[in-house]
């Protein structure tokens, strides 16, 4: 009874306008059911908590920003790794759908969630499209989480070219999680259309089994196959991630092509249900603060 009333208490503080630490202590209370250790963090969640707070460079605004990201991409390692774009609106109801293929993807460039594809544009839900987006814009994950590098970032919607992974299993994502510039693991995911029967696991870069795992998803059954472009993959993180702490570099493998999918800063807001506490704290011995 004590711990349900407790929760509730936090419920309602956090709809007050708080410090950012105190709203972070508390939502992480709220997530895990312990306090932030401010002064000797040691899990990851933990160190990425203290990343929002204690590290806020500049730049990190346009290295989030999902448009602005691709000309730094490109700067850093070549516009060859960058999905072109289609166009760039400020609102939903913007979008010239009249103007792109017939296959194309929508998303917001500040946000998580908010992927709209279309792979037939005679039969695609345009007003259901626009509404899902319109809906992302006004999300805001510096409030929601304490993500401030989105409060700054200018809202926009963007198409850019549908990528056809032409598997079975659909498109298989590779998150490589690098610490002051070195890729240390990654975590490879597939079939996140459907959360019930999706899969993933983490891997260190020589593509055995890591000794964390996520609690809300299953494991492969089977490793999907070591990408082509692995060696092509880590290197162009080594570049990306270059005198960041911590950042998270999502690409994709098509057709022997490495593509730039984002930068993340602060994977699921720093709240990644690993599967105990002490994954967590092996999963952040790697970031140094």
């Amino acid at each position: 009874m004590f711990a349900k009333l407790k929760r509730k208490l936090i419920w309602n503080v956090l709809k007050l306008p708080l410090p950012d630490k105190w709203m972070l202590s508390l939502r992480y209370y709220q997530f895990f059911g312990v306090w932030i250790d401010w002064r000797h963090p040691r899990s990851f969640n933990e160190k990425i908590q203290y990343m929002k707070l204690y590290d806020r460079r500049p730049e990190y605004v346009r290295e989030a920003d999902k448009c602005r990201a691709k000309q730094w991409v490109a700067e850093k390692v070549g516009a060859r790794y960058v999905v072109p774009d289609y166009g760039v609106w400020t609102s939903a109801e913007a979008i010239d759908f009249d103007g792109l293929p017939d296959q194309f993807v929508l998303k917001c460039n500040h946000d998580s969630g908010s992927v709209v594809i279309c792979t037939d544009k005679s039969s695609f839900d345009r007003e259901g499209a626009r509404k899902r987006l319109s809906r992302a814009l006004k999300r805001d994950f510096s409030k929601l989480a304490g993500e401030w590098v989105y409060r700054d970032i200018p809202r926009r919607v963007f198409a850019e070219r549908y990528l056809d992974a032409h598997t079975p299993e659909g498109m298989v994502d590779y998150k490589f999680f690098c610490f002051h510039g070195a890729p240390e693991y990654l975590y490879v995911s597939s079939g996140l259309s459907n959360h019930a029967t999706a899969r993933m696991c983490f891997l260190f870069p020589d593509w055995t089994m890591a000794p964390f795992q996520r609690s809300d998803y299953l494991p492969f059954e089977t490793l999907p196959p070591k990408p082509s472009c692995l060696e092509e993959m880590l290197s162009v993180c080594r570049a990306l991630s270059e005198g960041h702490p911590f950042l998270r570099i999502d690409l994709y493998e098509i057709e022997g092509r490495v593509y730039f999918s984002e930068a993340t800063f602060y994977p699921n807001g720093g709240y990644i249900p690993f599967l105990t506490p002490e994954m967590d704290v092996a999963a952040g011995a790697y970031l140094k603060i």
